[in-house]
């Protein structure tokens, strides 16, 4: 799978505490993968105890992780996600 990241994408995730490696295995192997209320998917993944949420978009062939967060159960719930 090629995943590319937007600019605050690769801002945000130092300052979360969230690697590329990460976000690469949330997008490879994800719990559950929704619709956004914008359009855009979400997709978490549990990884090292951590439920990591990736919002991205699919096109050509490739992902675009737009955005990536450490969130716990409540959170998800809140986000949409029903998998937990």
């Amino acid at each position: 799978m090629v995943v590319k990241f937007t600019v605050h994408a690769i801002d945000q995730m130092p300052l979360r505490g969230i690697g590329r490696e990460e976000v690469i295995e949330a997008l490879d192997r994800p719990r559950e993968t929704i619709v956004t209320k914008g359009g855009r998917l979400a997709s978490y993944a549990l990884i090292e105890e951590r439920y990591i949420v990736v919002v991205h978009e699919k096109g050509n062939g490739e992902d675009v992780g737009i955005t990536a967060m450490k969130v716990n159960k409540r959170k998800l719930r809140r986000l949409g996600f029903t998998k937990i």
